[in-house]
């Protein structure tokens, strides 16, 4: 439409058939006449009406329609061909003035010799400039006829051949003169020939112009045609032969094909699938859009994409989203919505850009698929190896509690004895007490409260019992951290990335593998404590940092042997990189062999003994550094003095 009459695509979509420039009002309303008639189930053969380009030219186009239905069978639009007839017009107007010009010129000339009698000489030299003419202008209309990219023929009525244009000629392996006296039987198949025949023969009885569709195969691959056949007639209005006009549709049906293929695709697709305008106003949904939402597509349509915001993603979620595919990128990530009942759902979202031929964005088009189960799957699974981490760490972690358990234990025996002790003593002070204010036996209470004294040595237990006291409080503290620390770790996670302290997860699950590293290795924390919250899955990240620090226990414990009293070290630091979070996990292990370091993070992949790993811990560590938080997961690491695992988390 843009190369024929220079109007876009945004020129005129969405505008009223009545408001549209290139027809006039009279033709607008024998269009809107004829889509009347199609709506009605009428079949409108094909016609032709006049056309203006954006430049003002008239332009002559033949429109062929059917109506477009849904998958109910409704009628809910139009589909309109329009071919450009306007030079076929040209030419078949500029022949019949020819025609008729030279029939005048004839006549006129020859009434005039009849009538003047002129010389014979004066009349064959006249004929001859007026053959000269006629032969111009048949090389001027010949000329114009095989410049048109259509392949033309004429045949009589018989359907002998009488001329074609070059672009016929070579279909056939031909000349134009070599067709003439020959029929379609001396150049197609039998059958294909016949029904050529037959086409002429219905045409030249009903003196209609009829368009076919057709197939055929050339050089082994089926190709389409469209054909138009007109009577010729002579100046009494005779049927004399028949014109012919095809030209091959093949890219075209084939790109017909390919579209009702990828509507029936996109139709049976269990994906949610939404396009949208620049605006993200919806322009098309897929059934899976409707069940999955509950939006039917005329509810949806018309709409912004922001119906279905479920108000758990801040501005920056969405901001973030625009920003990349208006750069012309794709957009991919899990993001919460909401149906149309209100139920909040997860989807898995890939948001792509439309462009043009220029490159001009023109559309979106977003493929989603509900995640919802997956998600809960994944956060019951996560939580599952959180709880058989803690099941694994649970003998350290049992021998971390008794400690403290056992000294509390005897402080509370000691105080129980000695309180005894202390409660004999103030009953003889009070009987002291009581003596001393009747006056009698004064000298054998004091020495009784003396003898008191030594048995239960007063001075001891002035010095031990607020140790005691200490001790335990401290042992209910230690406990208390455990079991705090334990619980932090095994709550249930959130399905969704929350503000988290990246410092005080890593403390708690140093408090949680002490048991792991105590005996191997010192345990050194460099936080830096002004750091902004990390927004992640605090469950996946308290994993990572557990793994590691036993990887690195076991590391350093590979080192230093069974019976060693050195100790290696373990330091974990934070800092600010940039917009991200810099950790690192540091160990004085064995290192990791040059000939492994790239398999480290495959799954299943250990160098330890069965029993003692299960090649998991790091590629569980890759995935949810990497891919579930766009992070980064490295290592830099040296034979014989130790490995640092590297953990960037965007802020």
């Amino acid at each position: 439409l843009y190369d024929w009459l220079g109007y876009k695509p945004d020129d005129i979509i969405g505008m009223h058939l009545l408001k549209v420039p290139f027809v006039g009002i009279k033709t607008k309303t024998l269009i809107m006449k004829n889509f009347a008639l199609r709506m009605l189930g009428k079949d409108i053969p094909p016609y032709d009406i006049d056309f203006i380009s954006k430049s003002g030219k008239k332009m002559i186009g033949r429109v062929r329609a059917a109506p477009m239905k849904n998958e109910k069978g409704e009628i809910t639009g139009d589909i309109v061909l329009i071919s450009d007839v306007t030079k076929l017009k040209d030419v078949m107007n500029e022949l019949e003035k020819a025609k008729y010009r030279l029939e005048e010129q004839v006549n006129k000339r020859t009434q005039e010799l009849l009538e003047a009698n002129k010389e014979l000489q004066h009349e064959i030299a006249e004929r001859e400039r007026v053959e000269e003419k006629l032969q111009e202008n048949e090389k001027k209309y010949r000329t114009l006829v095989e410049n048109l990219p259509q392949n033309i023929f004429m045949k009589d009525k018989n359907s002998i051949y009488i001329t074609c244009n070059e672009n016929f000629a070579r279909e056939l392996g031909i000349t134009p003169e070599e067709i003439s006296g020959k029929t379609d039987f001396e150049f197609f198949p039998e059958k294909l020939a016949e029904k050529y025949m037959a086409d002429d023969k219905r045409i030249i009885a009903s003196g209609n112009t009829e368009e076919i569709d057709e197939k055929y195969l050339k050089e082994g691959q089926e190709r389409f045609v469209h054909t138009v056949k007109t009577p010729i007639k002579d100046e009494n209005d005779n049927i004399i032969g028949i014109l012919g006009i095809f030209w091959d549709i093949t890219e075209v049906k084939l790109l017909d094909e390919e579209r009702i293929r990828l509507e029936t695709a996109v139709g049976q697709a269990s994906e949610s699938i939404i396009i949208t305008d620049t605006d993200g106003i919806i322009q098309y949904v897929n059934p899976a859009f409707e069940r999955t939402t509950g939006y039917l597509r005329d509810e949806a349509i018309g709409k912004n994409s922001s119906i279905l915001k479920s108000g758990k993603h801040d501005d920056a979620f969405y901001q973030k989203l625009w920003d990349t595919i208006l750069r012309g990128e794709v957009w991919s990530d899990n993001i919460i919505n909401k149906k149309k009942d209100g139920t909040l759902y997860y989807e898995e979202a890939t948001i792509s850009p439309i462009k043009d031929k220029s490159g001009t964005i023109t559309n979106y088009v977003a493929v989603k698929r509900d995640v919802t189960e997956q998600i809960a799957l994944e956060t019951r699974l996560r939580q599952a190896q959180k709880l058989e981490s803690l099941g694994q760490l649970a003998a350290g972690i049992a021998h971390e509690i008794n400690t403290p358990i056992q000294f509390i234990g005897d402080n509370t025996q000691f105080l129980e004895e000695e309180i005894r002790n202390l409660l004999t003593l103030i009953g003889t002070y009070r009987n002291l007490l009581s003596e001393c204010e009747q006056g009698d036996k004064t000298n054998n209470a004091i020495k009784k409260g003396h003898n008191t004294e030594k048995e239960i040595d007063l001075e001891y237990l002035e010095n031990e019992i607020p140790k005691a006291l200490t001790q335990t409080q401290e042992g209910l503290d230690r406990v208390t951290k455990i079991v705090l620390a334990m619980k932090d770790f095994s709550h249930m996670d959130y399905d969704e990335k929350e503000q988290v302290d990246a410092n005080k997860a890593i403390e708690n699950t140093v408090v949680l593998t002490r048991n792991e590293w105590k005996y191997v290795a010192d345990m050194k924390t460099d936080l830096d404590y002004s750091l902004p919250l990390v927004y992640c899955f605090v469950g996946d990240i308290k994993q990572v940092i557990m793994n590691l620090i036993i990887n690195a226990a076991h590391a350093i414990a590979n080192v230093i042997g069974d019976e060693s009293k050195d100790k290696g070290l373990i330091t974990i630091a934070t800092r600010r990189d940039g917009d991200s979070v810099l950790i690192t996990v540091s160990d004085t292990g064995t290192g990791i062999p040059e000939e492994i370091r790239d398999k480290v993070f495959n799954q299943f992949f250990t160098t330890k003994e069965i029993g003692k790993g299960t090649g998991q811990g790091l590629s569980i560590a890759y995935a949810s550094i990497v891919e579930k938080h766009s992070g980064e997961l490295s290592f830099e690491t040296e034979m014989g003095k130790g490995t640092t695992f590297k953990i960037l988390l965007p802020l």
